[in-house]
This record gives structure tokens, sequence and C-alpha cells, in this order.
């Protein structure tokens, strides 16, 4: 068999598992790219002997500045794990200090209850947790898991997985985090969310599938050449 011939038997299949790989890493929509920040705005409260061990923790529903809200978007970043973010620009943007609402089994104000909530998800079931309307769109996000983490009696992080909706009914997974802090045990409470569509793959993650590839089909060249011989 000539080099040519022996070529091109290798790097045929080679090809069609290069293809196939680069296949498993389709090319997401706009909307599976996106994150943006949220401040509650009024009192938190908690029950429990500080933050760390909150049993539950009461969120603004409204507020004597913005009464037809409890929050407002504080910070929504250009790129999403190096990915331009669909929050940031376009008809689906989100403008900075967009309202929102949280919503809690239509309690006001809303209270989110931790008593069983640990260091693995458990499920909560909070249809509508927020609705965010900005000039161009409704969003609203379904918080269905939640854990805790926190490792110090001034904090509590919360985790959150769900399913975000636009106004056309379109939804992607998503996420959120709730980061609760006070800087004594007797001061007020500061409140900080980050939504987030779910993640995509690194950039790096396809290279490196292209790079283990490449050693394959320089690993069988180099035993044709042998066997050539």
């Amino acid at each position: 068999m000539t080099q040519f011939g022996i070529l091109r038997s290798i790097t045929a299949p080679l090809f069609s598992v290069f293809m196939a790989a680069t296949t498993c890493f389709p090319a997401k929509a706009a909307v599976d790219v996106g994150t943006f920040g949220f401040v509650p705005i009024g009192d938190i409260t908690y029950t429990g002997l500080d933050l760390e061990h909150a049993t539950s923790v009461t969120l603004p529903a409204n507020s004597v500045a913005l009464p037809t809200a409890s929050g407002f978007v504080n910070t929504v970043p250009q790129f999403y794990n190096g990915n331009p973010n669909y929050f940031y620009s376009g008809a689906n943007s989100i403008p900075l200090l967009s309202l929102g609402n949280i919503n809690i089994h239509q309690l006001n104000p809303p209270v989110l209850d931790l008593s069983a909530i640990g260091g693995s998800y458990s499920a909560v079931g909070l249809g509508d947790f927020l609705i965010l309307t900005t000039p161009f769109d409704t969003y609203r996000f379904d918080l269905e898991e939640l854990l805790r983490t926190s490792s110090d009696p001034l904090s509590l992080i919360l985790y959150g997985t769900g399913t975000l909706f636009d106004a056309n009914g379109s939804s992607v997974p998503g996420s959120i985090s709730m980061a609760f802090t006070q800087t004594t045990l007797s001061s007020a409470v500061n409140a900080s969310f980050t939504l987030a569509t779910a993640a995509v793959p690194e950039p790096g993650t396809i290279g490196a599938g292209c790079c283990a590839l490449g050693f394959l089909l320089l690993a069988g060249l180099r035993r044709a050449g042998r066997s050539a011989v």
C-alpha cells in the first residue's frame, strides 16, 4: 500500500471521529448563555441563632421607594462563561435598574423556609420565585431545588436550580445564587442574587478534544510509517 493510501486509511476514520466529537458541542442558542444580578430592596430578617443557622429568611415584598417591586437588576456583564451575554444587548437585553418581584406562595412579605434545607439539594417547588419586567421582555424564574452553605455566622449562601422563562413561554434550565451577609450580628442583612442560564461548555473543552484527536492522528501516522518500512 502506498503512503498516500496508508494516510487515507488512517485519516478517514479519525476525521469521522473528529466530526462526531465536534457535534457533541453544538452551537448553543443565544438564550442558553446569560446571567444578571439582582438586589432586593428593603429590610431582610431571619429566624435562628445567626445567618449561618437561619431557619427562615424574610425577603422584602415591596419597598417605599419602589412600591411595585421588591428589587432591581444591578449588573448585566457583557460576557458569561466566555460567551456574549444574552441579556447584555439586543432585543432580549435587561437594562440596569429593571424592576423585579420576589414571590413565595403569595406571601407578603415572602418568607423562605430553610428548616429542611441542608448541604444537598432539596425540592422547594417555588413557581414564579422571581418575576422581572423590562422594557423589552418579561422573565420569570421557577425555583425548584435549593441547598445552603456557610462557614461564618455572618453569612449565608443559597444555591438553587430551576427554569427561566421569557414572555413567549420559551424556557431554559437556570440557576440562582443568593448571598446574605452582615457586618455584625445586630447589623442589617445585605443580599445579592445572581441568576444564570445553564452553563455552556468552555471553549477550552472543544480545544482539548481537538488536541486529543491530533495526538491520535500523529500516533497512527507513526505506526503506519513503521509498518510501511
